[in-house]
């Protein structure tokens, strides 16, 4: 793994626990479930009854919804 790919990780982590909250439910467990957990798509999408494609565009939604919080509030800049 680079340390890119984990410094967004990282980063993403700590938004998640700051603004995670604020996600829809089905899209906190599954960022969670990706993120924390480290499952696959695969086993996301089973567990869920989706596509992969259908778990892979809520964790870019949620992603997205995560760095607009914190770029509105900051929060986790100010940590």
């Amino acid at each position: 793994m680079s340390v890119d790919f984990l410094e967004e990780r990282l980063k993403l982590l700590a938004y998640y626990d700051r603004y995670g909250v604020l996600l829809k439910d089905a899209g906190a467990r599954m960022f969670q479930a990706y993120y924390e957990e480290d499952l696959s798509l695969t086993e996301i999408a089973e567990s869920f009854g989706l596509t992969k494609q259908g778990v892979s565009d809520s964790l870019r939604r949620s992603k997205e919804q995560l760095l607009r919080f914190e770029e509105q509030m900051h929060l986790v800049e100010r940590e």
